[in-house]
């Protein structure tokens, strides 16, 4: 996240809203006002699911709302994060994963590309040395990495 991005949790108070809303359509109604305000001044967005008290109903309409997109990745670091694209170009589902493979928090972001997935500049500068150093002297690439 950049400096100008907050994360607001949110609690909802349990059961249905007195209109007949549920959660999910309200957190999906949050998601509609959020990419319209990513498009005007490219602020991301982030909801964080983990401390909400979602109902088994509530995560299946979102899921439902969300559904699946066409991009995913993998991260593997100390521990495993899963980046899923929705249905929805700019809305994001990223969940890591603790030791045993359970969810240990899950995030909504309104993004182009989360910024967990972004590869950081002193990263990319060490793999411009490493790629560099591949050539050995007499201009012949090296197979070995």
């Amino acid at each position: 996240m950049g400096p100008s991005d907050v994360v607001i949790p949110v609690y909802p108070v349990a059961g249905a809203p007195s209109n007949g809303m549920t959660v999910a359509d309200a957190l999906i109604q949050e998601l509609a006002a959020a990419l319209v305000t990513y498009l005007r001044t490219q602020r991301s967005h982030v909801i964080d699911l983990t401390c909400m008290p979602l109902s088994g109903e509530d995560k299946e309409r979102l899921d439902a709302y969300l559904g699946l997109g066409e991009t995913s990745m993998d991260i593997h670091a100390l521990l495993r994060t899963r980046i899923e694209e929705t249905r929805y170009a700019g809305v994001w589902r990223v969940r890591h994963y603790g030791p045993d493979d359970t969810v240990q928090s899950e995030r909504i972001e309104v993004i182009d590309v989360p910024e967990i997935a972004r590869a950081s500049t002193a990263d990319i500068g060490r793999s411009a040395q490493r790629l560099a150093a591949v050539k050995g002297e007499e201009g012949v690439w090296q197979t070995k990495p």
